[in-house]
């Protein structure tokens, strides 16, 4: 566009040119013309938001459903069963149909709904799969976009289950429930009291059996009030077996623990397999017993003898003491494949195992209860109630704290780690640092110094006199001269025999003694008595047609008939030993058979005189080798 300069210098002379002037102000605004006439309304849709059945609660903030849904009563719309010959689960509706929920999707079934679970061992997951279709498979479902149903452990050495109800409600928050399953598991709410056994009573079976009532356990959202647990059971027992470690189920024990014979067993990893093993003499283990979500006895078909809402495990270690027993937590048990967040732990049983007491232990499986403590929790949380002030509790009379079960770290030159094992050791191995201490300046308070008797338990005086009136065996410990004396009493005569230093006598330097010693007879000489030497007479007796005798007890034997009998081997025959056996006919005249073992000359072998009060003497004598004995039967002596 030309400049208005060059517009100028290129006008013809006379031609008007236009310069334009500053702009001017901006003129009014027009009036805004006038809106037009609506249109129609167009046709209404065939359907509002809320009518879209579960929209309305995805638009309000809930996560998409999946569950079952309940009534206005908190009850579920169907019912679940097992058979456990046929490894069937049926869902069966409490009327004509039931609705279920998979990633927010309602689906209607109509009757019952079954499906059979393999036969692999392990737990077998029954779920509706987010189509909506009943499925089972040993993979867990996704808890975000399926219908959880049951859960079923199957022990199939024994073809027995344990079915889980895990019909989870479709309101819950699914996030939530996968943070509960994942950091909490399932946990008792209330009731559980355990009644009818007596502890530290092992003298009955029924004092080592229990009953637990009806309580209330909670996996997440399914609340399941549990049957009673009977007094003497049966006991549903589970416990790990071989390589693998496989689960296995016993329902037939009448006492909540294991036991083989008259033996209380533990559940024992070797280091290469699992195994029910005995207790060693007078050691402690703990069972636990555990509350489950799983079906009653009356979902099941056939009907168990026990239930599965109570499972009871064994410990899988034993220990020294009852104090050790108790320090032990639920959390040291091994799982393997078990599905522990579907159970709660109840409560800890100590059992002690004592078979050298059968008074006191005269149980089937030679044990008592000696603690029982309610542990509350979950898999990931245990506590364990109990007083926390001793002067509370009850029994504090009872022998429940022997000093063996108080233990505490050692120090010093003690060893030991418990209380009467530091007395034991004190006693034994710390007496010789005791007496040669010199530190130890009285005892009894009384000064080892000086004048005066210092009695010492064991019969040794210490004085610098000596004691009065002494008794044979007696000794005397001289303070004055260090020197240790016995009192020695033969019968024949009676006096102070030195023992030399404390410490270190020999026998010969002991003052008497080796002359006492000399004067008596030696065994292996020969001796000429001018005392009289007797023997005592030990008496035979017959039981069931057979007299037994021990030629180690006695020489001299002695025997009144009672019936017919039979004189049976002897025990512990030696090559020389001569016996006698003096023996009287009873009212009624009795016969006297012998072993082979006795030869009568010519073999002959006589008989008894039969006569009332008769008196026979039988002499024999063993000749070497033992293997037999030559026999006199001197008879009817007058």
């Amino acid at each position: 566009m030309p400049t208005l300069l060059s517009q100028i210098a290129q006008a013809p002379v006379g031609t008007e040119v236009l310069i334009p002037g500053p702009e001017g102000p901006q003129g009014i605004q027009g009036i805004q013309g006038i809106q037009g006439i609506q249109g129609d309304t167009g046709p209404a849709g065939s359907t509002i938001i809320s009518g879209i059945d579960g929209l309305q609660d995805a638009l309000d903030g809930k996560t998409d459903a999946s569950g079952f849904p309940e009534d206005a009563a908190g009850a579920y719309l169907c019912t679940i069963a097992y058979n456990e010959t046929t490894r069937t689960i049926t869902i069966t509706p409490t009327g004509a149909s039931f609705d279920i929920y998979c990633d927010g999707v309602k689906y209607t079934k109509t009757g019952p709904q079954s499906i059979v679970h393999g036969t692999t061992y392990g737990g077998h997951f029954i779920y509706y799969d987010s189509t909506g279709t009943l499925v089972t498979g040993l993979s867990p479902w996704n808890l975000m976009n399926t219908a959880p149903v049951a859960f079923v452990f199957w022990d199939s050495t024994n073809s027995r289950a344990i079915p889980f109800d895990e019909r989870h409600h479709a309101g819950r928050d699914l996030y939530w429930h996968r943070n509960q399953h994942a950091n909490e598991g399932t946990k008792i709410s209330s009731g559980f009291a355990a009644s009818g056994y007596t502890l530290n009573d092992g003298a009955t079976d029924a004092a080592v059996s229990m009953a637990i009532a009806t309580g209330r356990v909670e996996d997440e959202d399914i609340r399941v009030d549990t049957q009673t647990l009977a007094d003497g059971g049966p006991y549903t027992i589970i416990h790990r077996v071989g390589a693998s470690g496989e689960w296995q189920i016993t329902r037939d024990s009448v006492l909540p623990f294991l036991y083989t014979g008259n033996a209380l067993e533990y559940n024992q990893f070797t280091g290469a397999t699992w195994q029910r093993t005995a207790l060693a003499e007078d050691t402690f283990v703990n069972y636990y017993v555990f509350a489950a979500t799983a079906l009653p006895t009356t979902a099941i078909t056939p009907t168990p003898t026990a239930t599965a809402q109570y499972l009871i495990v064994p410990g899988q270690q034993t220990f020294a003491s009852q104090a050790l027993a108790s320090a032990a937590s639920v959390s040291a048990l091994s799982w393997g494949a078990m599905p522990f967040q579907e159970i709660a732990p109840l409560y800890k049983i100590t059992l002690r195992y004592n078979t050298s007491n059968p008074a006191a232990y005269a149980n089937t499986a030679r044990c008592a209860i000696v603690g029982f403590v309610r542990i509350v929790g979950t898999y990931a949380s245990v506590t364990q109630t109990a007083q926390t002030d001793h002067g509370a509790l009850s029994g504090l009379a009872d022998p429940d704290h022997p000093a063996s079960a108080i233990i505490f770290t050692p120090t010093g030159n003690i060893a030991a780690t418990d209380v009467q094992a530091a007395i034991a050791e004190l006693d034994s191995e710390k007496q010789a640092t005791l007496v040669s201490g010199t530190s130890i300046k009285t005892i009894n308070s009384t000064s080892l110094l000086g004048s005066g008797d210092i009695a010492i338990v064991g019969g040794v005086t210490v004085s610098d006199t000596a004691p009065t009136s002494p008794s044979n065996g007696q000794g005397w410990l001289d303070i004055t001269s260090g020197i240790g004396y016995i009192w020695l009493d033969d019968g024949d005569s009676a006096a102070w025999v030195e023992s030399g230093a404390v410490g270190s006598a020999t026998i010969a330097s002991i003052t008497g003694l080796q002359t006492a010693l000399d004067a008596k007879a030696a065994l292996s000489s020969a001796q000429t008595f001018t005392g009289a030497q007797r023997g005592s007479v030990t008496t035979l007796t017959s039981s069931g047609a057979a007299m037994a005798i021990d030629l180690a007890a006695n020489n001299n034997f002695a025997h009144t008939t009672t019936e017919n009998t039979t004189l049976s081997a002897p025990s512990n025959p030696v090559a020389g030993q001569m016996s006698q056996i003096y023996i009287t006919q009873g009212a009624t005249p009795r016969l006297l058979a012998y072993n082979t073992f006795y030869k009568f000359p010519g073999g002959t072998i006589p008989t008894l005189t039969a006569t009332a009060s008769a008196v026979d003497l039988l002499v024999l004598t063993v000749p070497p080798g033992a293997a037999y004995a030559i026999c006199q039967l001197i008879k009817d002596v007058k």
